[in-house]
């Protein structure tokens, strides 16, 4: 692999990337190298275009550097017919929106959540280790809960997360008939206004490794003890009652 570094003298640049098979810049010189890209059939033909802090797009030293050079080669992929792919790597973005991660709705958001979820704990837990997910809302652990065992039964595997074959659910209050029909398939869930001995019951079901997974909102991260092989943090957004948004 002929990996070359670009210098800034731009005619040692020009005969350096002849023969490159992967060419290392700072924006700024890339920026020199591509503007006269109709003249440098070299430029025209890039395949892979990787972008690296992308946090300080928006400000920064470097940031309308990165902006104009990643929109010159999407111009001359589309001047040269020549398909270009763009990769961006950065630091956590202030302005995730700015770059497409802007999905406003939040059940929309949580919905497009929910198999991705699914495929990290079949996944990453193959072995039935103990899971807990995190929540946003107390709502969204009910939710998320008959997600995972949707899921579960369109694979024709509907006892997937029970680990005890003898599971038999018996709530102290049956007044919760989604939490008794998700408890049976394996998955358990808690909340804030659940009744205290149907909590206790549920947890003693996760911590007895009955069930593999167990679903709380985040406002009970720092509440109850339990421990998992795998913890998922299903966003970090939450609705403020009192400020009415989220």
């Amino acid at each position: 692999l002929d990996v070359v570094r670009l210098t800034g003298d731009a005619t040692a640049d020009v005969k350096a990337i002849q023969s490159a098979q992967v060419v290392v810049a700072t924006p700024e010189q890339w920026d020199v190298l591509s503007r006269r890209w109709k003249k440098r059939a070299r430029i025209q033909h890039v395949q892979l275009f990787v972008l690296d802090q992308l946090q300080f797009v928006g400000g920064g030293e470097y940031g309308p550097t990165i902006e104009i050079i990643a929109s010159r080669m999407r111009f001359i992929s589309s001047q040269v017919k020549s398909p270009i792919r763009i990769l961006g790597l950065s630091n956590s973005l202030a302005n995730a929106k700015v770059w497409g991660f802007d999905i406003n709705h939040f059940a929309s958001r949580m919905l497009a959540m929910a198999k991705p979820v699914y495929n990290t704990v079949c996944h990453q837990a193959p072995d039935k280790q103990p899971v807990i997910v995190f929540c946003p809302s107390s709502k969204q652990t009910q939710l998320s809960a008959i997600d995972l065992i949707t899921f579960a039964l369109a694979e024709n595997t509907p006892q997937k997360f029970v680990l005890n074959e003898s599971l038999q659910v018996a709530l102290p209050h049956d007044d919760d008939e989604a939490l008794a029909h998700t408890l049976s398939a394996g998955v358990g869930y808690v909340t804030e206004s659940m009744r205290r001995a149907n909590r206790e019951y549920v947890l003693d079901l996760f911590t007895s490794n009955k069930i593999q997974i167990l679903l709380l909102p985040h406002t009970l991260a720092w509440e109850l003890q339990v421990k998992a092989y795998l913890v998922v943090i299903m966003g970090t957004q939450s609705y403020d009652g009192k400020e009415h948004r989220y």
